[in-house]
């Protein structure tokens, strides 16, 4: 996913590297709108203190059409809101930050947003509410797209697309079938939820699921049940 964030009061700084985790109140101050792009591995943010902030994921081909970028540029990348080109959706974003919370803020987004994607929506635009449905659906627009439909092509045309390359796409879909199969089948032991996901074994997943959030199954599992700094998991389950 790509992801504006807003900070309405309060100051938060991203963990660029283990010597940010050590001395977070050192690490530099992010600016009040921030537009991230697809992200290869987790990130951490730190607050100096309460913070009144919202975040708003969209899906990478979706925004990238909105916005007029090449999403692909923006890969790994956090950036502040004025590095993106000038834009229409850009000024609905800078707009937001004079709300007086982020539930007005929010309500605001989805009225001035509706209108833009209405007018701006591929006729074939995927959708699901799960990056697997939706990752399934970029694969079968790409392959019976005009510009070809060569397995080659069709990669190069996902990659585009999502920002990501189509293997990764189907490693965090499986990965998102497995943290599924859990919150839902609480009973089942890790090696049932791994065969059921589509891992050859438990230890494939463990080297998937550790590489995608920088924890072990047992232990993400375990955090998410506890662990305030885990509220977006909470948010998927």
């Amino acid at each position: 996913m790509c992801a504006l964030s807003i900070s309405f009061d309060g100051a938060w700084r991203l963990m660029a590297g283990p010597q940010d985790l050590s001395a977070p109140q050192q690490a530099a101050l992010m600016p009040d709108l921030i537009f991230s792009g697809p992200q290869d591995h987790p990130t951490t943010s730190w607050n100096d203190a309460d913070i009144h902030a919202m975040i708003v994921a969209f899906y990478p081909d979706a925004i990238a059409t909105l916005l007029g970028v090449e999403i692909g540029q923006l890969r790994d990348k956090s950036v502040p809101l004025k590095a993106l080109p000038q834009s229409v959706l850009r000024d609905v974003f800078e707009q937001l930050k004079g709300a007086k919370d982020a539930v007005t803020a929010f309500a605001d987004l989805q009225t001035r947003i509706a209108p833009l994607w209405h007018s701006a929506r591929p006729d074939q635009h995927p959708f699901g509410r799960m990056i697997t449905d939706w990752s399934r659906a970029l694969m079968v627009n790409a392959a019976f797209s005009q510009t070809g439909r060569s397995v080659r092509q069709m990669q190069r045309r996902v990659k585009t697309l999502a920002g990501q390359p189509l293997k990764r796409l189907q490693r965090f879909s499986k990965a998102e079938q497995a943290f599924a199969l859990a919150l839902t089948e609480r009973d089942a032991d890790m090696a049932g939820i791994a065969t059921d996901a589509g891992y050859s074994d438990q230890s494939h997943m463990g080297r998937h699921v550790r590489a995608q959030t920088g924890f072990t199954p047992a232990e993400l599992m375990r955090r998410f049940e506890s662990d305030e700094a885990f509220w977006s998991y909470r948010l998927m389950g």
